[in-house]
């Protein structure tokens, strides 16, 4: 199928639904930066490969947004393909806000996949048309609906980080995440960082390429931890830590229907620039929520002691090889000079 064939289909389905526009961010539900197949839908409909980019798609046009990396890249893949190159950055390019509000119709309708929507960035959106009137419709993944050969969801098995390597315990780093809670009087902390739960939960996994993480949701309350993953790819050394910390496993997607049991007058801290819009939209109205970026990211950033040791004899080992590298490099240098002496002498003998 082409990417004006799919254009087409996506049109459809937006016409049924009366949208106007319809956004396809490069993201998956935690607002990773590199994503894995499952969630590269921006370039499934696009053509486009690129790391980042966004595509906004018109009931009669369709831009996509990407940086200068990747202009030449973009400008090759996008060609033929009726979507219009927005250079970002570039003077006389309109930012995305701007061009949705053009291609919005009064009383219209935005539509996206609200789980690869961060809430922060539907709320400036939605600023910017806020004389228009305009609803939401941010139930369905309409490029789901188009992609009959997706890429299923990862299912290989992680792995437990024993406090040999990680150096703290997930205990010990649960306390410090509920005295961080105490301080912004939070009675939840819902997590949907990759890194910061793998931080939490001193586990790894392989579902991303280069980024050692597993799909997985976070909600800590004074005395609770829930954590929503496949369980099939927990190892017994992950079961066993969780069963000694009191972390209840639940299966991946059921964080949404977990939200919406939170009380309504409970206070929730998160970071609206990363848990995505579906999360934030099924917590009741009421709900005080502390938007700051996750106490986690601090904490990881202040290493222990064998995380620097760790880290030391990483940079120790790096430096050897350069060393070796060096070495190797003057010895081929010397080499070719030797050569290149051999010959001149040979001419100059001519």
């Amino acid at each position: 199928m082409t990417v004006i064939e799919k254009l087409k289909q996506l049109r459809t389905l937006m016409k049924e639904r009366n949208m106007d526009v319809y956004m396809i961010p490069t993201s998956d539900f935690h607002e990773t930066e590199y994503v894995g197949e499952h969630f590269k839908a921006r370039s499934f409909m696009s053509g486009f490969t690129g790391s980042a980019g966004t595509l906004i798609v018109c009931r009669d046009c369709a831009a996509l947004w990407t940086d200068g990396r990747y202009f030449i890249q973009a400008a090759n893949q996008l060609k033929d393909s009726t979507i219009e190159l927005m250079k970002q950055g570039e003077e006389g390019v309109p930012a995305i806000p701007a061009y949705i509000r053009e291609h919005m119709s009064k009383n219209g309708v935005f539509g996206f996949d609200g789980r690869v929507m961060n809430t922060k960035l539907v709320h400036d959106i939605m600023e910017e048309l806020k004389d228009k009137d305009v609803t939401i419709s941010a139930q369905e993944d309409l490029v789901g609906m188009i992609w009959e050969e997706r890429p299923p969801l990862p299912t290989k098995k992680g792995f437990f980080l024993e406090e040999a390597y990680s150096g703290k315990s997930t205990k010990d780093k649960l306390a410090d995440i509920r005295t961080a809670m105490q301080e912004q009087n939070a009675t939840h902390h819902i997590v949907t960082s990759l890194d910061d739960i793998a931080w939490m939960m001193n586990m790894r996994g392989w579902d991303i390429s280069c980024f050692p993480v597993m799909l997985c949701y976070l909600v800590i309350t004074h005395n609770e931890n829930h954590i929503f993953i496949d369980e099939n790819k927990l190892d017994e050394q992950m079961l066993a830590n969780f069963r000694e910390n009191a972390v209840a496993v639940h299966a991946y997607d059921d964080i949404y229907a977990f939200v919406k049991t939170i009380p309504a007058d409970a206070c929730v801290m998160l970071n609206t620039g990363v848990v995505n819009y579906a999360i934030t939209q099924n917590l009741k109205k009421e709900i005080r929520i502390v938007d700051c970026p996750n106490p986690s990211q601090l904490m990881k950033a202040r290493k222990n002691e064998i995380e620097l040791e760790d880290a030391i004899a990483l940079f120790e080992e790096g430096l050897q090889l350069v060393n070796s590298c060096d070495s190797q490099l003057k010895n081929f240098e010397n080499r070719v000079q030797e050569l290149l002496n051999t010959y001149q002498e040979g001419s100059d003998n001519v």
